[in-house]
Formats: structure tokens, sequence, C-alpha cells
């Protein structure tokens, strides 16, 4: 696995940071990825001249991009940097229908939040092979503040064992998980997974259900919703407390889990078996 430098890692929380404030050089560096022709750079985007260059000199000053042969570029740094911003933009937050800088706007009646509601509260976590790792102190306080917990997981997290099996056992806790197809696959021939869910469902007020595909993974609290998000380079986790967001969430998570099935999970013998129900 290639790491990131800490000082890369910095660079693309400042640049998240940065997105709302400055779209023109957001859409410079992502664009310098298949390069940007200097005698055409004026006339692709709909800011100033003086705006361009101020940014592209910014982007160079910083050492992400560079000049050569008239042509606007990626440096080793920028691409690694670049990279971790298309892959927000494009697989996390937003559709990649839509156009860059997360304003408020309707997709296919979906509502897209804007990106200034997470700013404050954005953490960029450290990297780990498990991204469980990363998330678990974030998580545990917001667990341990709510009442009822919907979550969409696309991708393996171990089931947060201790934390989350004191408060799921707790039948005054209502929780629910979408899996992907992918995860419950993974989970079909995994049988420590299985008899987690077992537990989980067996000692708590707990429901399962699959989806075919999932776009990230949203844990939706009481008042707090959070995502996360991460690639083979970066791990990236959002929360916010703004009732928008929540009930953006909540209304994503229902048009999923409209279409997932259900699923039951029973134990004979010790053998824990997981199937599909109609309802």
């Amino acid at each position: 696995m290639i790491r990131l430098e800490e000082s890369d890692v910095e660079a693309v929380l400042e640049k998240l940071k940065s997105l709302v404030s400055s779209p023109a050089k957001f859409q410079i560096l992502l664009d310098a990825s298949n390069g940007l022709e200097l005698e055409n750079i004026g006339s692709r985007y709909n800011y100033t001249e003086y705006t361009i260059k101020e940014k592209k000199d910014e982007l160079i000053k910083e050492g992400l991009i560079k000049e050569k042969d008239e042509v606007v570029q990626h440096t080793k740094r920028g691409s690694h940097i670049a990279e971790s911003l298309s892959n927000l933009y494009n697989d996390f937050l937003l559709d990649n229908r839509v156009r860059p800088f997360f304003e408020y706007i309707d997709c296919d009646d979906e509502f897209i939040p804007r990106l200034d509601f997470f700013i404050e509260d954005a953490k960029l976590l450290r990297e780990s092979d498990d991204i469980d790792l990363t998330v678990q102190n974030h998580y545990k306080e917001s667990l341990k503040n709510s009442d009822s917990l919907k979550e969409l997981l696309p991708f393996p997290l171990g089931l947060r064992q201790e934390t989350e099996e004191e408060i799921l056992s707790d039948e005054s806790f209502e929780a629910e998980y979408i899996l992907s197809e992918d995860f419950l696959s993974d989970i079909n021939n995994n049988a420590h997974y299985q008899k987690r869910m077992y537990e989980y469902a067996n000692k708590g007020n707990v429901s399962w259900y699959v989806a075919e595909s999932l776009p990230y993974m949203l844990s939706i609290f009481d008042t707090k919703v959070i995502f996360t998000t991460h690639n083979s380079r970066l791990k990236i986790s959002l929360d916010s407390h703004n009732e928008e967001i929540i009930n953006w969430a909540n209304t994503k998570y229902d048009v999923i889990k409209e279409s997932a099935d259900k699923l039951q999970i029973t134990s004979e013998n010790g053998n824990v078996e997981i199937n599909r129900i109609d309802e």
C-alpha cells in the first residue's frame, strides 16, 4: 500500500476545506490530471483571467502542479491529493452526474448536502488497513449518546465488538443495518461475522437487510450523521448535526431500504444460517 506523507494528509484536508471558498482552484487541480494547455486555460473556466492565474500559481507554489511544455500537469504529490479529493467527490458524497462544489441542487429528487455543513467537523483520520480503527472513538461517542442507529455497510468493518454488543443487547436501543451484496458474500464465508450478527439479532432489537450495492458508509444516529469513505490511500470521516443533513440521510437510507431484502438469522447446533425473507 502506498502511504501518504503526513504533509500530504494535511494538504488534502486543507484542500478539502478550501473547496467551498475556491472552486476555481479545485477545478484546476482536478483537471490537471489530464493536462491543461496554458493557451486554452483562460477559456476553459468561467472565472477572470486574474483568478485563474492566481489559483494556478498558488497550486504551483504548493507543489501540487507544475508547468511543462506549456501544459499544466500534476506533481506526484498533487496526483495523490487530487485522487483522494476526486474519490471523495465522485464516490462518496455526490452523485457522478452532479457538478462540483457541493451546492444545494436537485438530482433525481435527491437532496445533495453542501460540504460547508461538514467542514467544521471534518476529520481526516489516520490511515489504517482496518477502517474500524480509524472511526472507533468517533463512532463510540455517537453510539453511546443515541437510542437508535441506522447504517449502510458497504464493506467489512469487523462489526465493532465490545461497544456495540453492550448497547445493542439493550432492547430499548433500535438498530438497523443494510449490507452490500459484496459484504454479505464475505460474511457467508466467515463464521465469526455470522456468529456476531446472530448475537446482535438474538440479544437486542436489531434488524439486518441486504442491498445490491451501497454508495458509501452512512451512520445515522438520533441527532448526528457520520459519512465514512476510504480508498487505498486515505480515510475520510465527515459528521454533521445539521437537521437538513440528518433529514437527507434518513431519506437516502429509506430509499435504499425499500429495495433491500430483509435477512433472517437463525442458529442450530452452533451453525448460523442467514436467509433472505419476503415481507
